[in-house]
């Protein structure tokens, strides 16, 4: 299902510590397709490159929804990435990654963005959630 999605990034706001980014899946094919549940994203090194830090947490606020994408019909998932610079030293290894990589919900082909963003080297101190995916180009926000 990958090859028939694309994605790219929409909308982003900062509030409170957590700088927020909508993710935007684009069916590029010539057929209908479904999307439920959450992402999967995680910051890499680059294109098939190796995960940097821990992978997104479920935000579970809004739950899942059946989207139903048809050719050419978007949807998106918010992702929420901490301020790791105002997480303490003991916790969090600072760095710098320039690329996503996402999951589509129930897919194993890897969608790549570049996004640029301090992040968390220590994979066990997760610094970013991600919202299901809804209907649209808002991430549900």
């Amino acid at each position: 299902m990958s090859s028939d999605l694309q994605a790219k990034l929409g909308q982003s706001q900062g509030a409170a510590g957590t700088f927020y980014q909508v993710v935007v899946f684009t069916n590029t094919s010539s057929a209908a397709c479904t999307l439920y549940g959450y992402p999967g994203v995680s910051f890499v090194t680059g294109m098939g490159g190796h995960v940097i830090g821990a992978p997104a947490r479920r935000n579970t606020a809004l739950g899942d929804e059946l989207v139903t994408l048809q050719p050419g019909a978007q949807a998106s998932s918010l992702v929420g990435v901490e301020d790791v610079g105002a997480l303490p030293p003991t916790k969090c290894d600072v760095g710098k990654a320039d690329w996503l990589q996402i999951y589509a919900p129930g897919d194993t082909g890897a969608l790549y963005v570049q996004y640029s963003a301090q992040v968390c080297t220590n994979a066990s101190q997760v610094f970013m959630t991600d919202g299901a995916v809804r209907a649209g180009t808002s991430g549900g926000a």
